[in-house]
């Protein structure tokens, strides 16, 4: 892998990649009231793009240079039964399923359950994530759940 680095032009490219290659649609999330897209959405697109260029986060490509589906993760800190990057695989049932243990009104239990399952490690080695890994990992698992 190379440097995963990227210019903030860039992330923004990569983080539309992958909205468009999840059919995530800006159109789906206007405010009513604003005619704006919803705050929160906005929020988690703008940590992404952060998460993106500062190299937590990155996108695979194959040969060709089309978006495979997976997401790495370039963890800062260590943890036990966690080796960086984490891979998360692309979203599936499975990992749909998984949400469930987290109860309808538990959020954040649901990203940690999706992308614990996505990764393969369970939402109990997610739960061990802080700072800038938690963050990184929240986002994208809440852009998940919009899909």
């Amino acid at each position: 892998m190379s440097d995963p680095k990227l210019s903030k032009e860039t992330a923004t490219e990569q983080l539309e990649i992958l909205l468009d290659y999840y059919d995530i649609d800006d159109s789906d999330f206007i405010d009513d009231e604003t005619g704006e897209v919803s705050p929160a959405v906005a929020s988690i697109k703008r940590k992404l793009i952060k998460a993106l260029s500062k190299g937590r986060l990155e996108l695979e490509f194959d040969d060709n240079g089309q978006f495979t589906g997976y997401v790495f993760q370039h963890l800062e800190g260590t943890y036990k039964k966690l080796e960086s990057p984490v891979k998360y695989k692309k979203l599936g049932g499975a990992a749909k399923v998984a949400t469930k243990e987290a109860g309808e009104n538990n959020k954040y239990g649901k990203v940690y359950a999706l992308m614990g399952s996505l990764c393969g490690f369970g939402s109990a080695a997610m739960i061990k994530l802080d700072g800038p890994d938690s963050l990184a990992m929240e986002n994208l698992g809440l852009l998940f759940l919009l899909a």
